[in-house]
């Protein structure tokens, strides 16, 4: 019985070591050229799912990630193709109708809608610097957003002169809170567009000009970590702590924005780091 038992093991340790002997080590390009799939992102109706794919861009020498869309269990299609940048953070709106997402195409990253039947995306903001996250008013009609305050003049000048030199722990952007109106009827500003009031040569009738966000938090002592809406769409909860630096976090707190009024009130001021969850 024991011999029989040995020659069994034998054989499944030979049968087990061929695959292995037939296999071959992956080139360190294969390995990076391998593409990954990230944020999916459910419809509200169940029934299609938005993602990111990230593949290697050589050529770049760098990664490019771009939105794919599968509809009703069916094979993936790409979505987005952004020249020169990725297209990131897919978010479906309220109704299903849209899909808003991040992207760089032009000076600064701006959020861009698209319509997952077809067409080309739009940008739905302009602002001089960089769009962080957002997310959806549960009615459709807005979205909040994050982004980084002005660089002070000081340090613009300060930049100028020294470079890349920096001070260790004193040179930071806070990011505040923002709100932008969502509309398809919008027509973009290259159609009609506004010349300097300076200029002699200015025209006299109505221009078309990017609408400016209207901001919920800045000039605040605080640095917006994360946002939630309420399901009512009149309150976001927001984690805030006093700056971006990694020790700062420990003195996050969560505060209730009444988004018609712009206070915001107090939640949760533990003497340790509040982390914002769900509503």
């Amino acid at each position: 019985m024991r011999s029989k038992w040995i020659f069994c093991l034998a054989l499944l340790a030979s049968l087990y070591r061929c695959p292995l002997a037939a296999q071959k080590n992956p080139s360190f390009e294969e390995v990076i050229s391998l593409r990954s799939a990230g944020s999916p992102q459910i419809s509200p109706d169940g029934k299609h799912v938005a993602f990111t794919v990230t593949s290697t861009d050589w050529k770049a020498n760098g990664y490019d990630s771009e939105i794919w869309l599968s509809k009703n269990g069916g094979e993936p299609f790409q979505l987005t193709r952004t020249p020169g940048g990725s297209s990131s953070s897919p978010k479906w709106s309220p109704d299903g109708k849209w899909i808003a997402f991040t992207a760089k195409r032009g000076e600064r990253t701006q959020i861009h809608i698209i319509n997952p039947e077809g067409g080309e995306a739009w940008p739905l903001t302009h602002t001089e610097q960089d769009v962080q996250g957002f997310e959806w008013a549960p009615n459709g009609k807005q979205i909040a957003f994050t982004m980084a305050e002005k660089e002070s003049p000081d340090l613009k000048k300060q930049r100028e002169r020294f470079g890349a030199f920096a001070e260790d722990d004193t040179e930071y952007s806070r990011s505040w809170l923002y709100l932008a109106d969502f509309t398809t009827s919008f027509r973009d500003p290259s159609e009609l567009p506004c010349y300097n009031s300076k200029d002699s040569t200015a025209q006299l009738w109505p221009c078309i000009e990017w609408p400016a966000p209207k901001a919920l938090i800045d000039s605040a002592q605080i640095h917006v970590v994360r946002f939630l809406w309420s399901p009512d769409g009149k309150t976001i909860a927001v984690q805030h702590q006093p700056d971006p630096l990694i020790n700062s976090s420990y003195r996050s707190d969560i505060s209730l924005l009444d988004v018609a009024t712009r206070k915001r009130t107090p939640l949760i001021q533990n003497p340790s780091t509040d982390g914002l969850a769900a509503w």
